[in-house]
């Protein structure tokens, strides 16, 4: 295992709470604004 696979470890997990995190906001406030097309486009 390499530092590579050890950073990837450590960031998917923190990116996959970060899309929840502003995901449960969106849908709490109903307001789409703070969503990027640069996150959008990272996700899919």
């Amino acid at each position: 295992m390499n530092a590579s696979d050890v950073l990837g470890y450590i960031v998917a997990p923190l990116t996959t709470i970060s899309f929840f995190a502003q995901a449960c906001c969106t849908f709490k406030t109903k307001d789409v604004s703070g969503i990027t097309l640069v996150l959008s486009s990272g996700i899919w």
